[in-house]
């Protein structure tokens, strides 16, 4: 809904429903629309989305992003060149092993690369393993393991062309790994599930490993070379029952394996930058939904101000040593916390503080103009966020601020 529409009440009922309508058949999963529809994009829009939303979303990782884009161009070249199915069945599957400490952006790439080649989660299947494949008895690993077969196998059965991802493979066991190198084993590139079997050699699999436990091994200042080495290093030494001189030992212990290291204090303040757009989006959410009596459409014509070179440097001061431990991750956590938690109270705070002009329209009554910034000036030693509409404050030090045209002042703790 463009800016300045007075369309509201049922009109603006029915409008939602059809944007919900339209979200639900293009990204929606439903299996039942899957078994037959999973559309990718083609490769040069597909590559182009890549980059366009790399550049837009994410921070720091050149090289592996460098490294990433090519094999994945590669890739999207031979599947768009392999017209038939017996000339897919030709190629190889393609792998990828993201390794690296917490918070330095391999999950959020993944899905970033899930969003620009694939035009809806048809395609996609994640497995999600945690400290219990290995802490659990035989009985249960395997089962475990079979509930995973059955997946993937589900998986590639109805989309050949899908992407897999396993993320926190660290906790992969040996039975795991057994499992998936019939994958890319030259001789099959097959998945069995009891008596089905697919061929994988269509598909996208990124492992998503942090594999340096309680001692830090990475650092900003190591080149792709120097890391490589390292996490070639510590991948042979935690999954060592892995032939190395066979296809999937090549792609999974080296070849494959793509370091991701600590993000540089000048990356970590454009997670910051990118991190506080968000509240704008939220805003603008908000006063979608909102009219006064169903009749009043409200217009913001201002946006989100801060100045990243005070505010970026005071955020990373108050994180101090949760940045070594959790990276961006402890950026994103304090930020969607301290200020995107309260959008729905700052943009009250919009609606009440903002100069504003009103016009009536043609049936409905018409929309209301807020004139004003929302300026994010400071952010406090507790965490809080400063926030100011119209020079009055609005969020200061954890509590809601309201004021209102007349002056009266009333507060309530966040």
């Amino acid at each position: 809904f463009g800016e300045g529409y007075s369309i509201t009440g049922t009109m603006r009922v029915w409008g939602w429903a059809l944007v919900l309508l339209a979200v639900g058949a293009a990204g929606g999963r439903n299996d039942a629309q899957c078994d037959s529809h999973c559309p990718v994009y083609p490769t040069e829009q597909a590559m182009r989305r890549f980059r366009e939303i790399v550049e837009s979303s994410y921070s720091g990782q050149e090289e592996a992003v460098t490294v990433i884009r090519k094999a994945l161009q590669e890739n999207m070249l031979s599947y768009g060149e392999a017209k038939t199915s017996e000339a897919r069945g030709k190629m190889s599957p393609l792998l990828l092993h993201f390794t690296g400490p917490t918070g330095v952006g391999k999950t959020l790439l993944t899905a970033l690369i899930k969003d620009a080649l694939f035009i809806s989660d048809c395609g996609v299947k994640k497995v999600h393993l945690d400290i219990g494949y290995r802490l659990t008895d035989n009985t249960e690993r395997i089962q475990k393991i079979d509930n995973m077969k059955k997946a993937v196998v589900h998986q590639l059965e109805r989309c050949p062309r899908s992407l897999v991802i396993f993320d926190d493979f660290q906790w992969a066991p040996v039975e795991m790994i057994l499992a998936l190198k019939e994958a890319f084993d030259e001789s099959y590139q097959t998945m069995t599930w009891r008596d089905k079997t697919v061929r994988t050699t269509e598909a996208i699999f990124i492992f998503c490993s942090d594999l340096e436990s309680e001692q830090r091994h990475l650092s900003v200042d190591m080149t792709m070379k120097q890391a490589q080495k390292k996490v070639a290093e510590l991948a042979g030494f935690q999954w060592n029952m892995v032939d190395q001189a066979s296809a999937f030992g090549k792609l999974f212990v080296s070849a494959g394996l793509i370091p991701f290291v600590p993000l540089s204090a000048s990356e970590l303040t454009k997670v910051i930058d990118m991190e506080v757009r968000k509240l704008g989006p939220r805003v603008d959410r908000y006063l979608s939904f909102h009219a006064d009596n169903s009749s009043v459409t409200h217009d913001w014509i201002g946006e989100v101000r801060w100045n990243n070179k005070l505010l970026a440097p005071a955020i990373l001061r108050l994180l101090g040593e949760d940045l070594h431990e959790y990276n961006a991750r402890a950026v994103r956590n304090l930020i969607e916390r301290q200020l995107l938690g309260h959008s729905t109270e700052i943009s009250k705070c919009l609606l009440r503080l903002s100069s504003r002009t009103r016009m009536r329209g043609w049936i409905w009554g018409g929309y209301v103009t807020l004139l004003d910034d929302i300026k994010i000036t400071d952010v406090d030693p507790a965490q809080s966020f400063t926030v100011d509409i119209d020079g009055k404050p609005c969020i200061n030090k954890g509590q809601l601020v309201l004021t209102t045209r007349q002056g009266h002042r009333a507060s309530e703790e966040l």
